[in-house]
């Protein structure tokens, strides 16, 4: 079995007796790490817990899905702000 897959099959007792199944079928044929070229999360602490997890560290990445706005307008730009 992949590394981690005791930790990711433990975890399947918290899963819905539907989902259990399909998610141990899935741990079992390797699909998510023969499979997947690169899992894409939104943060470092999502990156660490698929980590902790099973999922290779080689093949996860960050992608935030936010962008810290500027303060100050591009020249020439009207902008109204209300808030603190």
């Amino acid at each position: 079995m992949a590394r981690g897959t005791p930790r990711l099959l433990s975890s399947l007792a918290h899963t819905t007796i539907a989902v259990a199944p399909m998610l141990a079928a899935l741990v079992w044929l390797g699909t998510w790490s023969k499979t997947v070229d690169c899992y894409i999360v939104v943060s470092e602490f999502a990156r660490a817990k698929y980590i902790g997890g099973g999922l290779s560290a080689e093949k996860t990445v960050v992608k935030p899905n936010f962008v810290t706005p500027s303060r100050t307008p591009a020249p020439g730009v009207r902008t109204f702000y209300g808030g603190s």
